[in-house]
């Protein structure tokens, strides 16, 4: 992936300290994931011809996809819009950023900070989900 690239030249070390680049790539695999699952066909055809084994799936994953969409969803609506267009283009599509060739040198340390803020919102958002997840399982205990 692209962003590991960049995370290993350095790119993802210029956020809040608390956060370190291991952090940020984290938080980009984790959106990347939400993504890709929420892109996956929600409901199968079932094969008739294919013998029934017991056990099997019955729901066809409707309702797994739909939660990963909404999960993804939420993730990236916490980005303001220019950082949703760098995680779009470097995580989502797996491309790299074009940086303007006038004044590069300030232009690409603009872009180091930028990313970084942008993951340090996307860990603080799951860390939020994660904690959320754990106090609604102990509701239920």
């Amino acid at each position: 992936m692209m962003i590991e690239r960049y995370a290993k030249n350095g790119w993802l070390k210029h956020g809040a300290k608390m956060f370190g680049s291991g952090d940020r790539l984290w938080a980009a695999r984790r959106l990347y994931f939400d993504y890709v699952k929420s892109r996956g066909g929600s409901v199968g055809v079932i094969d008739t011809e294919r013998p029934k084994v017991d056990g099997g799936k019955k729901d066809f994953d409707l309702r797994g996809n739909s939660a990963a969409r909404e999960n993804f969803l939420k993730a990236f609506k916490v980005l303001n819009p220019l950082w949703q267009k760098m995680i779009e283009k470097i995580v989502l599509e797996d491309k790299e950023l074009e940086i303007l060739t006038l004044d590069y040198k300030k232009n690409l340390s603009k872009a180091k900070k930028e990313l970084s803020a942008a993951l340090d919102c996307l860990i603080l958002h799951y860390m939020a989900q994660d904690q959320k997840d754990i106090n609604d399982a102990r509701c239920f205990r």
